[in-house]
């Protein structure tokens, strides 16, 4: 995906040649987004980037707010736009936005109405532990996902079963990989001896690691936090450490990767991920596959990502729930972890043995 900067009308121009404003309805809106659009007399912000199908636009207090196009989910602090893309938009960086009275103008590029949009909350599902689809639903996911042929980043890794799986690639690259699979191995052991300050240490050292828009330490996060917030889980506890994980980030990783992973501490994810851990919790047969598909396929190995940590987080569950105990943190210990998952019957996660 490539920035449209250059389909900005060039200055010398003829008045009478230049790009008409195009007007656009917002689909949906995240409730929160227009909340926030709706609690100031003129909201200002500036366009941060622009994708074919993404818009990022950053707020007057540097949080950044999206719009997608119409074939995108819902997802925080987002806005879908009745478009096919924004490819003809004249839409480009630093460009001013202003919404009032229920209309974001961009320039002289783009107006959305958004006054009947549809407002979208999102909340992850609840834990049953008697319903007993988790481990099914995971096991099936696994062999499902070994008979793809487009798998790619830390999913990859794992089912490859080595330490980092990349069938091409420069030394630097397998050199990364092997740290991402390490790094969330050691985060794995430390949730597992329910020691928070190696958790955090962690979690931090994957944050912008890796390659992609938004790294794949990232993604992994980001997919591992959504799991951590289910309600009634286990692991439920661990969720308000999250966001000290996340302390320091917008230091450590690009903006868009920050908005994501922010949010993502707080429980708020897109909504296909949303879909996929609610029928992976209790979805019968083979309802996670439409969602699974969502989410693998955004951007090149974000999706990939996240799906290994939704899967590292709903292992772990299943690991504290059959243990009985819940996540209550204690101090480091020395013990090694056990085993959470192994091939071909389970999907392992980057760094785990086979």
């Amino acid at each position: 995906m490539n920035a449209l900067n250059h389909l900005l009308s060039p200055a010398h121009e003829a008045p009478s040649a230049r790009r008409v404003t195009l007007v656009a309805s917002a689909r949906s809106a995240d409730q929160a987004f227009m909340c926030d659009l709706g609690a100031s007399a003129h909201w200002r912000g500036r366009v941060h980037s622009v994708f074919q199908h993404v818009i990022n636009i950053e707020g007057a207090s540097g949080e950044l707010f999206t719009l997608a196009s119409r074939d995108i989910d819902n997802a925080p602090n987002t806005m879908v736009v009745d478009m096919v893309d924004f490819s003809n938009t004249g839409v480009a960086m630093c460009q001013q936005v202003v919404a009032t009275a229920g209309v974001m103008r961009i320039d002289s590029a783009l107006e959305v109405h958004f006054d009947h949009a549809k407002g979208w909350h999102g909340t992850l599902p609840v834990y049953n532990m008697a319903s007993g689809r988790l481990g099914c639903n995971l096991d099936a996911m696994a062999q499902f996902l070994q008979r793809e042929n487009s798998l790619a980043g830390m999913l990859r890794s794992a089912l490859l079963g080595n330490d980092d799986g990349l069938a091409e690639g420069t030394d630097f690259d397998h050199a990364v990989s092997r740290m991402l699979s390490s790094t969330t191995s050691r985060l794995r052991d430390a949730i597992l001896r329910q020691d928070s300050s190696d958790a955090c240490a962690q979690a931090r050292l994957l944050m912008g690691l890796g390659p992609g828009l938004t790294p794949s330490g990232d993604d992994f996060l980001v997919g591992l936090f959504a799991v951590l917030h289910v309600k009634q889980s286990p692991l439920f506890g661990l969720g308000a450490l999250c966001l000290e994980m996340v302390a320091g980030a917008v230091h450590t990783t690009n903006a868009i990767s920050y908005a994501a992973l922010s949010k993502a501490a707080t429980g708020r994810v897109r909504a296909c991920m949303a879909e996929l851990i609610q029928q992976l919790l209790h979805g019968e047969a083979d309802a996670w596959t439409a969602p699974l598909r969502r989410v693998l396929a955004i951007g090149s190995t974000s999706g990939s990502d996240i799906v290994a940590g939704i899967v590292c987080g709903l292992r772990l569950q299943l690991e504290f729930e059959r243990s009985g105990k819940p996540w209550q943190p204690a101090l480091p210990t020395v013990s090694s972890a056990p085993s959470l998952m192994a091939l071909p019957t389970r999907l392992a996660l980057p760094g785990q043995p086979q």
